[in-house]
């Protein structure tokens, strides 16, 4: 609603009553319909600055994919990946665990995932999932892995190791010796072994005090070699 819906003897009328110092006058009837036109123009400022408010948080989630697409991109360098779902290696290698009557946590799981990941970048130069592993306060990281298995207690089927079979069967059998190999050590021995240079490098004091930083394949691919005498 617009001032123009007031008569100017309205207008004048409600401007001479807020300039009477002396409080002598009534108020108007005409302040009434001021005061609904006050109402509805603050609710149509405020719907205005939400509205532009969530275009501008559209925006800056715009700019925050592409800058992690970016950064994932030059996490990687020249190093391809295979293809596979991070989910899949980990169902994979927990199966194997399980086969051999090994049960473990989510994070030990996840760091297995990391450690598969290292060993296979080291070895063939490839990486063997399409998720970058991430520097958080509980060590590398892989989010799909830590949203999708909340429970690795639950037994999980042959399907799991077939679906990596199928498609590539050497990374299958690379990640049975992964589990065979990494299975029984203790979850801190495990998170003390993967937080090594690669994840010391993606840490908050490196990086603008953030977590979350994509730990460098580079650095991966470094650090596992050198310990593999590569």
């Amino acid at each position: 609603m617009a001032l123009y819906e007031m008569t100017p003897d309205e207008l004048q009328s409600v401007l001479g009553w807020l300039n009477d110092e002396e409080g002598h006058k009534s108020p108007p009837e005409a302040a009434a319909k001021l005061i609904n036109i006050s109402t509805r123009l603050q609710k149509k400022l405020l719907d205005d600055a939400l509205r532009s408010g969530r275009e501008a948080a559209g925006y800056r989630r715009r700019l925050e994919r592409i800058a992690s697409k970016n950064e994932a991109a030059a996490a990687a360098g020249d190093f391809k990946d295979l293809g596979f779902d991070s989910v899949d290696i980990a169902r994979c290698l927990l199966h194997c665990l399980q086969e051999m009557g090994m049960f473990c946590s989510r994070n030990k799981l996840i760091h297995l995932v990391y450690v598969a990941y290292a060993s296979w970048l080291a070895s063939k130069g490839e990486r063997i999932c399409i998720e970058h592993p991430v520097a958080t306060e509980w060590g590398p990281n892989y989010w799909r892995v830590y949203k999708h298995i909340a429970s690795p207690a639950a037994i999980v089927p042959y399907d799991a190791f077939k679906t990596i079979a199928e498609r590539n069967s050497g990374l299958a059998v690379f990640l049975r010796n992964v589990a065979r190999k990494y299975g029984d050590y203790r979850d801190g021995d495990l998170e003390r072994y993967v937080c090594g240079k690669p994840y010391r490098n993606a840490l908050p004091e490196h990086n603008d005090g953030k977590w979350n930083k994509v730990i460098a394949d580079a650095d991966i691919y470094e650090w596992k070699a050198a310990e593999e005498g590569r």
